[in-house]
């Protein structure tokens, strides 16, 4: 495990005092506006293409170039890329970092690099320090009231665990780095550093909208925007998001979050696809937070499975079995709000059904958009869970693997992992 070290912070205090008080270098700004001005949005994206979406990353790129940043909307990309892939615009292969400028060719990248200590050489992007150095250094010298990160590359949700290494498979994995990526853990200790803390996590990478996913980040963000099903190549809508927000940059991080999500599917519309936000933090001040609901409803619900009567596990299997799943091998990412409707279908337990009615409602709260399209209208609903069968269990249950995640953790009083363990044993049967 890789950490964040207190030296990051100081030489982002002498960045500050350098850039105030020299007003020099190279800030890839264009228009004629300061670049380091305070703005309403940092657009960031730790654009991670280092293994074979590298086309893909170029392409984002230059979608992004199309708008450019504004007077009031910095677009800030660290970009990685890969030897020996793709040999367009320049064939570069180190990590480099770009305040996105307007440009009309949707080939060529033409922002200019900006030279930012420790943002500069061959970065390894599955590692915690590299995320957090350019979260700091945007938030320092790009100053902003509000900010999205997207997260940009592979994704597997929590296959095979996402907690510990070796090995994983989270997010963002590096080629060049020897494969390293962020564990679900190492990007939440990088998220826990930024200050102020970040408005929307949008993760532009295959099956990571997961409530494993969402509890591990959960005091790191306010919206976490994602899929539950796998992503294209291209991934996000990036000209109409950025588009949307370069006109609107008042707009608040819940209507941001919205428009990510429905831009998204209006680039797929036609295709099997899935992206949904989800509200981390307090609608209104002092109220009870609708994710902190949503988990207090989990906990009763996996604690009513994990004690029902044997009896009700052969219904528990035929709910499972109705759910609508997304996964790596199989079924084994089941939609939550599928699989507790499914159950209050199948299962004649009342304890078990209320509490799944009680866990609808705290998802459709939770949930405060999703939007599906080809086979998926209907059948999801912004939330995945691990419920695996007995031979989809053998990917997760090693001492270091699934119950490493804080989700998992017996202190937080939540039983699914218990659960789990209770029905794949039924299910070998």
């Amino acid at each position: 495990m890789k950490h964040i070290t207190k030296r990051t912070c100081f030489v982002f205090v002498i960045l500050s005092l350098f850039v105030i008080l020299s007003g020099c270098g190279n800030n890839g700004g264009g228009g004629g506006e300061d670049p380091h001005a305070r703005v309403s949005w940092n657009f960031l994206v730790y654009m991670d293409g280092d293994n074979n979406l590298e086309y893909a990353a170029i392409d984002d790129f230059n979608e992004m170039e199309e708008i450019g940043s504004t007077g009031n909307v910095n677009i800030l990309v660290l970009f990685d890329r890969k030897p020996g892939d793709d040999d367009s615009n320049g064939n570069w292969t180190d990590t480099r970092l770009f305040r996105v400028t307007k440009d009309s060719n949707t080939s060529l990248i033409s922002s200019a690099v900006i030279e930012a200590p420790g943002l500069t050489g061959e970065l390894n992007m599955g590692d915690p320090q590299t995320l957090s150095t350019f979260i700091n250094y945007c938030q320092t010298i790009y100053p902003a009231d509000r900010t999205v990160l997207t997260l940009w590359n592979h994704g597997g949700g929590v296959y095979p665990k996402a907690a510990t290494k070796p090995p994983s498979k989270a997010i963002c994995v590096d080629d060049t780095s020897s494969g390293d990526e962020l564990t679900l853990a190492e990007a939440a200790s990088a998220l826990s550093q930024a200050n102020p803390k970040i408005d929307i996590v949008n993760m532009d990478a295959c099956l990571m909208q997961m409530i494993e996913v969402a509890y591990e980040w959960k005091d790191d963000a306010d919206y976490l925007v994602g899929s539950e099903a796998n992503v294209p190549g291209d991934g996000n809508n990036y000209y109409s998001v950025i588009d949307t927000l370069t006109l609107t940059p008042n707009i608040t991080a819940r209507d941001l979050a919205l428009a990510i999500v429905d831009t998204y599917c209006q680039k797929y519309n036609g295709s099997d696809t899935t992206y949904s936000a989800l509200s981390l933090g307090a609608e209104f001040p002092g109220e009870q937070t609708h994710m902190q609901t949503l988990i207090d409803c989990l906990k009763t619900f996996a604690t009513a499975l994990l004690n029902t009567p044997e009896a009700n596990l052969a219904s528990i299997q035929t709910a499972r079995s109705d759910t609508y799943y997304f996964g790596l091998f199989n079924r084994e990412f089941g939609d939550l709000y599928s699989f507790a409707a499914e159950t209050i279908n199948h299962v004649s337990d009342t304890t078990v059904t209320t509490a799944a009615e009680n866990l609808q409602t705290a998802l459709a709260n939770a949930v405060i958009h999703h939007h599906e399209t080809g086979s998926y209208v209907g059948a999801a609903y912004g939330l995945s869970i691990l419920l695996p069968s007995y031979s989809e269990w053998s990917f997760y249950d090693g001492s270091n693997q699934y119950m490493t995640l804080t989700f998992c953790n017996a202190a937080n009083g939540i039983d699914w992992y218990n659960f789990i363990l209770r029905y794949t044993a039924y299910d070998a049967l």
